[in-house]
């Protein structure tokens, strides 16, 4: 891929980004809820992948570099999850000291009527498009996750750096 190719690239992923969370502010605001809010529960819901393991919960700090959050950020988030009793802190158990935050019974019931509604949105949108596109974009995505995942893993564990470019 050429270097405006992958500019091109960059650019669309951000505006995608972007205009994905316009369009979803509304149904946000009317569960009173953050998009970074969504991310660290997001990120909390995951059984088994991400910092959170299987219901387990996770450190402050990992959800943060999990989701690209510095740790005053994320303390405010989960202050303010923890008010609307979506999350909890609990003590862990391998080491006292630290704290861990999971998601709450309450998130679980108000997690399935967003993920109605979010769904909703999606497939308003994704009907301005032909369904083979729809179907294509998504395994593409999916593939670029995967990807994705791999080489962070890969750099996580101290792996070399990613073709093309800077650990």
């Amino acid at each position: 891929m050429t270097d405006g190719a992958q500019d091109s690239l960059i650019a669309l992923l951000m505006q995608a980004h972007r205009l994905f969370y316009r369009y979803l502010a509304p149904v946000l605001r009317a569960e009173e809820i953050a998009f970074s809010d969504v991310m660290v529960l997001k990120a909390l819901s995951c059984e088994g992948e991400g910092p959170a393991g299987a219901g387990a919960g996770a450190r402050i700090t990992d959800l943060g570099r999990e989701i690209g959050l510095p740790f005053s950020t994320m303390t405010a988030v989960i202050d303010r999850l923890e008010r609307l009793g979506y999350v909890q802190r609990v003590h862990d158990r391998a080491d006292r000291r630290s704290v861990r935050v999971r998601p709450t019974e309450r998130w679980a019931v108000v997690a399935q009527r967003l993920r109605q509604r979010v769904d909703a949105e999606l497939a308003d949108i994704l009907s301005g498009l032909p369904p083979e596109r729809a179907s294509r974009l998504a395994e593409d995505l999916a593939a670029l996750v995967t990807v994705l995942r791999e080489r962070l893993a890969a750099r996580d564990a101290g792996g070399a750096a990613a073709p093309g470019g800077e650990g």
